[in-house]
């Protein structure tokens, strides 16, 4: 279903992917800066377990900000296509949940 999702955002416009992504950036860490805070201020070592651990509520952040953008899109066929994905993506959220806290952690602290 992602794959074939991602296709089809891809042939609406090339390029949708990365812009959208560049545009949420800033809200995405928006989102996650409660998170970050609570973890530096707790002397975590592993961002990745510690938005694990937080699951439930570092995945609803997070699709707060998609959900958001495509509920104020202009493209009839981009929410089309995200209504087909939102279901799953929680789930898929959460399991990127780990390799993103370890993404952040690595670059952070530079």
């Amino acid at each position: 279903v992602i794959k074939t999702g991602y296709t089809a955002v891809k042939k609406i416009k090339p390029g949708i992917v990365e812009s959208a992504m560049n545009r949420m950036l800033p809200e995405f860490a928006d989102a996650l800066e409660p998170f970050y805070g609570e973890y530096k201020a707790t002397g975590g070592s592993d961002f990745g377990a510690f938005l694990t651990a937080r699951s439930d509520a570092a995945a609803d952040a997070l699709l707060n900000v998609t959900d958001e953008r495509a509920q104020h899109t202009s493209s009839d066929a981009a929410k089309k296509v995200y209504a087909k994905l939102r279901p799953n993506g929680k789930k898929n959220v959460e399991e990127a949940l780990p390799r993103l806290g370890q993404l952040i952690d690595r670059h952070a602290s530079v």
